[in-house]
């Protein structure tokens, strides 16, 4: 059986202010809000990040039916962001 898993240290548990950033596709913004305090992120067994970095580890794939629409409709339907 598999978990995930995400050990904190309360004394140290803080979100930072959130920021927009611009590293999607055609050129989109989003949001990207962190937070301080959690020791690691576990999913499957696999760290994918301790103490606030990233380990390299990743899972999951993008959702297919995603891809699929920005093939056939392009990126003119997504939400445009000042």
């Amino acid at each position: 059986m598999k978990a995930d898993l995400n050990p904190m240290d309360l004394n140290a548990l803080r979100i930072e202010t959130p920021t927009m950033i611009n590293d999607l596709p055609a050129g989109r913004l989003r949001l990207m809000q962190t937070a301080q305090g959690y020791v690691a992120s576990i999913g499957s067994g696999e760290v994918r990040q301790e103490n606030g970095k990233a380990t390299g580890v990743r899972s999951g794939t993008v959702c297919p039916c995603a891809k699929r629409q920005i093939e056939t409709f392009g990126t003119h339907l997504l939400p445009k962001y000042k």
